[in-house]
């Protein structure tokens, strides 16, 4: 288990693109398509006891995510997650989550309630004395016949000040207008059931 602190930013499209063009940005990004089906029991148990289970799938590659509400205000997010490999499809919920222990037997009634699709442009950025995962997401939720697209960017701090976060957030709006990300890819997913 780790702890994930993160910043989320909602952008259009096109201020997107003009991020992209800003230099601000150095180097090619990472590009991956991603599918992530997001798992719960049909009355919601795991969404209602503030947790969100998914298997993110990019090429052959599958990750098991199990996250838990954490504090979020103002964008910001820190929240502990469990991730792990996966073969398959299937969630894999075994003791080294929580899940078995919050849903006891309810655990079998698991299983697909949504999907998130995903173009993920991603950038490493070191500057000062932090690491900063930058995150462009173009994508939408699709639950049934139900949709709802967006566009982001996710600043995840994985090592350093949180000051430098904050910076480079306000870098970005010197360059380009946004918004403060208050949504989850989960809540928008279950926002359409």
């Amino acid at each position: 288990m780790g702890d994930e602190i993160e910043l989320k930013l909602v952008v259009t499209p096109a201020d997107a693109d003009a991020l992209e063009a800003s230099g601000l940005l150095h180097g090619a990004p990472a590009i991956a398509k991603q599918i992530s089906t997001y798992f719960d029991t049909p009355d919601r148990a795991l969404s209602n006891a503030g947790f969100s289970l998914r298997i993110r799938r990019s090429g052959k590659k599958r990750i098991q995510t199990i996250k838990a509400d954490g504090a979020s205000a103002a964008g910001l997010f820190a929240r502990a997650e469990w991730e792990r490999p996966v073969k398959g499809d299937t969630p894999i919920l075994d003791y080294t989550t929580p899940i078995p222990t919050l849903l006891g037997g309810a655990v079998d009634a698991i299983g697909p309630v949504f999907e998130v699709h995903v173009e993920r442009r991603t950038w490493i950025i070191d500057e000062d004395d932090a690491k900063i995962e930058l995150v462009l997401d173009r994508g939408a939720a699709v639950a049934g016949d139900r949709q709802s697209s967006f566009c982001e960017i996710e600043l995840e701090l994985k090592d350093g000040n949180l000051a430098t976060l904050f910076a480079l957030a306000r870098r970005i709006n010197a360059i380009v207008p946004v918004r403060l990300g208050v949504l989850t890819k989960a809540e928008r997913g279950y926002g359409l059931t």
